[in-house]
């Protein structure tokens, strides 16, 4: 549902295409590659303090956005994602009698601070499958 909000965002932007669009399915594998380097990384990093690991992430994921999208509809609707999605793990997290996910320690209301991040990356991903698959039913029109 997220890939397929990327291109009605770039309508109503009236954009070009993204350039990581210009190499087909070379960008979806790509974004792809991307997405798993971004959690590797917030599996492996060494990091003294949960907020240190959230504000590296942080750093990744816009830099992941940088590379992937570099616009400002995909910006804009990736920040809406990990903020709905945080909203929804929080509420999960909280309004469920027997704590299904009960974090060890918790740093940002109850959750993990890692997880906004973590869905911002993650839209940046399926935003770029959505638009190939767009992209390749306009073409199949033709």
């Amino acid at each position: 549902m997220v890939g397929f909000l990327f291109p009605i965002v770039d309508g109503w932007r009236s954009q070009a295409e993204p350039k990581s669009l210009s190499a087909g399915w070379v960008s979806v594998i790509r974004s792809m590659g991307g997405l798993c380097g971004v959690l590797y990384a917030a599996t492996k990093l060494p990091s003294t303090t949960p907020t240190q690991l959230s504000l590296i992430l942080a750093l990744i994921a816009v830099a992941f956005w940088f590379l992937m999208d570099r616009t400002l509809g995909g910006f804009l609707l990736g920040i809406g994602v990990a903020a709905v999605g945080t909203l929804i793990v929080w509420l999960y997290n909280v309004g469920s009698d027997y704590g299904e996910l009960m974090f060890s320690s918790g740093d940002l209301y109850g959750i993990q601070s890692w997880i906004p991040p973590i869905l911002f990356s993650s839209s940046m991903c399926f935003g770029t499958i959505g638009r190939f698959a767009e992209l390749s039913g306009r073409h199949a029109k033709l």
